[in-house]
């Protein structure tokens, strides 16, 4: 199992609980009955329900805890490069996956010296190889006007390009972006994307928690496939639309993005 732990907290509580989650790749079964790997409920951190046991690339799952023992507690969750995005509001936590395989998700209860496990429950979840389309917002669409959106790059595992975009601003509980992404079939035109409204989804039980509207950007042509080179690269936020260009290389994606606002690039170079 790959795991990373990496805990960011704040606060000063007797408890704390964090989401954590491991990949664990089994990319030959092509039909999934049921986690080959189980679940547990500890007796402080109770249990932990999902929105779904099964998600696409980039879908919203939703983990709700339900503590056996109320005591104080703060969120806090491992950052995991390369393999998902996680957004924390209260005794709830959103996960979305850029990368097919068996997950785990954990809550755990740590000691008052932030480092000592005290209890924990864990549950896993698949992710599919295909790319979440949604059907449409459940709840009413919010205007980007004023907001301010970071892209991310990162790779799956063969080296295709995904991007995750973030806003500034909050939203909500859970909240999700309304974007389209297109490409030419080979490469031609380069990217295109459209970032249009956020989605400021609020589940019960979450305590008004605000926390930034976040995507998975998918290209629907692999990039790595494309001839290396250099290909346009443009993103439209409330009705400015932001040019640069990015350069595929043997061993690397270089991005040319001289913006400071309006939608920012994290980072200029990302190595295959």
């Amino acid at each position: 199992m790959r795991l990373s732990r990496g805990v960011v907290s704040s606060g000063l509580l007797l408890y704390s609980l964090f989401f954590s989650f491991g990949c664990k790749k089994n990319p030959t079964a092509p039909v999934v009955v049921a986690s080959p790997f189980g679940a547990h409920w500890g007796a402080l951190t109770g249990t932990i329900e999902l929105s779904a046991s099964r998600v696409q690339l980039g879908q919203p799952l939703i983990a709700s805890l339900y503590p056996t023992q109320v005591v104080p507690f703060l969120w806090s969750y491992p950052a995991i490069a390369g393999f998902g995005h996680v957004t924390q509001a209260d005794r709830m936590a959103m996960y979305m996956f850029e990368q097919p395989g068996w997950y785990t998700v954990q809550a755990a209860s740590l000691g008052n010296d932030s480092i000592s496990v005290t209890d924990s429950s864990w549950i896993d979840v698949y992710v599919s190889d295909t790319v979440y389309q949604p059907v449409g917002p459940a709840q009413d669409t919010l205007s980007l006007t004023g907001d301010q959106i970071t892209l991310t790059p990162t790779l799956d595992s063969a080296a295709n390009l995904i991007f995750l975009a973030q806003t500034k601003n909050t939203y909500g509980c859970f909240p999700s972006l309304v974007y389209s992404i297109t490409t030419g079939s080979d490469g031609t035109g380069g990217i295109n994307i459209e970032l249009q409204e956020a989605v400021g989804n609020g589940p019960l039980g979450c305590h008004a928690a605000e926390n930034p509207a976040s995507a998975y950007l998918f290209c629907p042509s692999p990039t790595s496939q494309w001839a290396g080179g250099t290909y346009p690269l443009s993103v439209s936020l409330n009705g400015v639309t932001y040019t640069g260009t990015f350069t595929i290389s043997a061993g690397a994606y270089s991005f040319s993005w001289s913006y400071t606002s309006g939608v920012i690039i994290t980072n200029s170079q990302l190595k295959k």
